[in-house]
């Protein structure tokens, strides 16, 4: 019980790094506001500071927001016009930037430590009063495009980028997305320190996992009584943030939040189209990733006998990728003789791993926890894929989710060739578990896309429908013989803070398979495809810059026939390793 528990939240944990991108991070890519500086006119110039010399102050941004008010008024009455008015406009933005990398310093100091309420608070604060901000620049830069002596910095495409984000966001939702924060305050709050009563004592889920004078006979009762518990609190949550998210999506003329997440993510494929895919991943991938089930508690068993020390592995995964690619050890480089990266093991620390960008100083920040485990191997490479791309494209890295989960996942499988140096005698154990976790990300990537669609969409969904639902997916996707119950969606923060994000890290692990299915018949070809979709164009989209790299649709049935026949060869070549 334990070990099948240990290794789902393992999966459930990994699964859930990555960028988690805010609505602004993603608007701003495209919409001409900050990120849309064409990276071949204009060099990224990163900061030269520390990330300990990076102030440590909550910004007046209520201020800033009615000098955005007064600016926008004086526009509108004429009394601003032309280069001046965009000169005014200009510096507004510019303070918004700075906010907004407030807000996103705010947040790493707070994961650094949960316990400090003060940071929650001006992260809470910081974190919905930018929205409105963001909100007022495009209104204002919607007014000033119809200035006809301005035809040339707004030009038609722009406009309609702009229009775009304006449909997307308003201050009139300004108190439904305090609501929103709100909820999901309270979910962080569950999440981090949820007990039950029981034995004449409180515990918490990692102490009931954890604690060796329990006995098979206590801890079966004891762990359904946290879940059941945990599930009644986390699921009310959950209830009130449907609501409150699909007011939000009507308030735009969406009928649910899944269409309405889907346009804010401007992706170039449907709801419909990751249903299609479903089907397909259910009927291909759930047998695969049955067949390898045999193989992979020996690997874990063997894996967690090893132990990963940070200076070592850290050495070794900063070999590993500039071995692969020597033009990323300038961002490596960057990011460990900058401080732009926090590994630190405590008690304290948020779960989880995840890379943000400082805009004002043209920073990417890695934030991890290490434990010492094999996983911080895989967990780095993933999160340095984010960084690499951030550092080399600025806030247009997180343009396209799915290319993201690229830049991140690309680089986890790319590094297969690299496992003798990386994992040592543990390099064929690493490799059948590695690629278990790479066909567990596609499984559960459209099954919590399918799981969400779900609880968006069902009138007066109640708790128990939920559980419901995401017990027969799991039947479904080939997870219940691990373990995964009805109950399991309450673990997975992106459910609560990036709603339907996670079907990107399904279509971001179909393209990372591609490359390894390419690298292993062409390596230097893979290598190339990863570079194209590293230093994409801004703008471009998903598919787009997919197949420029030479790479198949992710969403072309015949395409995912062939890919799924060479995984299927890959792995039976990794059981004769194994």
């Amino acid at each position: 019980m334990k070990k099948l528990v240990s290794l789902l939240l393992a999966l459930l944990l990994c699964a859930c790094t990555g960028c988690s991108p805010s609505l602004k991070t993603v608007l701003n890519s495209y919409v001409g506001i900050a990120a849309h500086i064409p990276k071949e006119t204009e060099p990224i110039a990163h900061t030269s500071l520390s990330f300990s010399d990076l102030p440590d102050e909550v910004p007046n941004v209520k201020l800033e927001i009615e000098r955005m008010k007064e600016l926008r008024f004086r526009i509108e009455r004429g009394e601003l016009t032309g280069t001046q008015a965009k000169a005014q406009l200009d510096r507004r933005e510019q303070a918004y930037r700075e906010i907004e990398t407030a807000a996103a310093l705010s947040y790493v100091r707070y994961c650094a430590d949960v316990t400090d309420a003060k940071r929650k608070e001006a992260y809470d604060l910081l974190s919905v009063e930018t929205d409105t901000l963001y909100a007022l620049l495009v209104e204002t830069h919607l007014l000033l495009s119809k200035d006809p002596t301005l035809s040339e910095v707004y030009d038609a495409e722009t406009v309609e980028e702009l229009k775009r984000a304006d449909s997307l966001y308003s201050p009139s939702i300004d108190s439904l997305r305090k609501e929103e924060r709100t909820l999901v305050g309270a979910y962080e709050a569950a999440a981090q320190g949820f007990t039950v009563e029981m034995y004449g004592r409180s515990w918490t889920k990692e102490q009931i996992l954890t604690d060796s004078t329990l006995s098979y006979e206590s801890l079966i009762p004891l762990y359904e009584a946290y879940m059941n518990a945990y599930n009644k609190e986390a699921g009310t949550i959950f209830l009130k943030l449907i609501d409150v998210r699909n007011r939000i999506a009507q308030s735009f003329g969406y009928p649910s939040y899944v269409e309405y997440a889907y346009a804010l993510y401007d992706r170039d494929y449907t709801p419909l189209d990751t249903q299609a895919l479903a089907e397909r991943i259910q009927k291909r991938i759930v047998p695969l990733f049955t067949e390898m089930q045999d193989q992979i508690f020996s690997a874990q068993m063997r894996l967690s006998c090893g132990t990963f020390s940070e200076a070592a592995t850290m050495e070794r995964i900063r070999d590993a990728i500039t071995t692969m690619l020597p033009e990323l050890s300038e961002p490596w480089t960057y990011m460990t003789s900058h401080g732009m990266i926090d590994v630190s093991a405590s008690e304290h620390r948020m779960a989880g791993s995840f890379t943000t960008y400082f805009a004002s100083y043209e920073a990417p920040f890695l934030f991890s926890t290490w434990d010492d485990s094999y996983s911080m191997v895989s967990t780095l490479l993933h999160e340095f894929g984010h960084y690499a791309s951030y550092y080399r494209n600025g806030e247009a890295a997180s343009a396209s989710l799915d290319l993201c989960e690229v830049d991140s996942q690309g680089m986890e499988l790319l590094a297969v060739s690299e496992y003798d140096r990386l994992y040592g005698a543990l390099a064929d154990a690493a490799r059948t578990a590695n690629l278990f976790y790479a066909l567990y990300v596609l499984l559960s990537g459209s099954m919590e896309d399918a799981f969400q669609q779900y609880a968006y969409r069902t009138e007066h969904v109640t708790t128990e429908q939920l559980n419901a639902e995401y017990g027969r997916l799991c039947d479904a996707y080939g997870l219940s013989d691990l373990g995964l119950d009805a109950y399991a969606w309450t673990e997975i923060p992106h459910t609560f803070q990036s709603p339907l994000y996670y079907v990107s890290y399904c279509t971001g692990m179909l393209t990372a398979w591609q490359l390894l299915v390419l690298s292993k018949r062409d390596r230097a070809a893979a290598l190339d495809a990863y570079r194209s979709i590293l230093d994409r164009k801004n703008g471009e989209s998903f598919r787009e810059v997919v197949r420029g790299a030479g790479l198949d649709d992710p969403f072309d049935a015949d395409a995912f026939r062939k890919l799924t026949d060479a995984m299927e060869r890959i792995i039976h070549e990794s059981d004769t390793k194994g």
